[in-house]
């Protein structure tokens, strides 16, 4: 049946108080444990509310107005398997978002695997020629330090080649200088015997001249 009540706050305050103390704390007991019940407890405390419904409604001037019948809860066992039935497809959601996030690290797994795998390819591959370039640098190294040493002393050799022709040279013009000096020093002493001779003729001569203008005089 359909409950229409209407009451006043002083009603309300007569219903808890025509109440007893244990039919007051039941729902309190209910909310802070709840637990399933079975049909034949709903059903008898349904006729109990309506017992105590038909008490209180003169007391507080409402009125009951008959309702169509309220269909009784499911059965236990069939609450319990809808809530199987809910938790069978909540795992199924959650399994099938699993999967799917697996699937997804799996492939940016393999997506990172191939990454690093290029990599490490192209690492091998900048590493070998560095190490070529490396090896090449140091055999050009070689081979001009080698030609360096080579260079240097070929330079040597040819240094101490023109010294030698330098001295010999030298040595050749001192000889050429000392005989030029000898033969400078011969010329000198020639010419002045032969200029010493001459100024004797010249004198002889000129004595000769005057004797002779004197013997014509006389």
């Amino acid at each position: 049946m359909e409950i229409e009540v209407k009451p006043s706050e002083e009603s309300m305050a007569t219903v808890s108080l025509s109440l007893s103390p244990s039919e007051r704390m039941q729902p309190m007991e209910r909310e802070e444990v709840p637990q399933l019940k079975t049909s034949k407890e709903l059903a008898k405390e349904l006729t109990l509310s309506e017992e105590i419904l038909e008490q209180v409604v003169p007391q507080v001037g409402g009125t009951v107005v008959d309702s169509p019948e309220v269909s009784s809860p499911p059965p236990p066992e069939k609450e319990s398997l809808i809530e199987k039935k809910d938790l069978c497809a909540s795992s199924e959601r959650n399994c099938t978002s699993l999967r799917v996030d697996i699937e997804k690290a799996r492939k940016a797994t393999i997506d990172l695997r191939d990454r690093l795998e290029a990599s490490r390819i192209a690492f091998n591959e900048e590493s070998r020629r560095v190490d070529e370039l490396t090896a090449d640098l140091k055999k050009r190294d070689h081979l001009h330090a080698a030609e360096l040493v080579a260079k240097k002393k070929e330079c040597r050799a040819e240094e101490e080649r023109k010294a030698v022709g330098v001295r010999r040279r030298i040595a050749a013009l001192k000889t050429k200088r000392r005989e030029l000096r000898g033969r400078i020093g011969a010329r000198t002493e020639t010419h002045s015997k032969e200029l010493q001779r001459a100024n004797e003729l010249m004198a002889n001569l000129a004595e000769q001249l005057r004797k002779h203008e004197v013997k014509l005089v006389d």
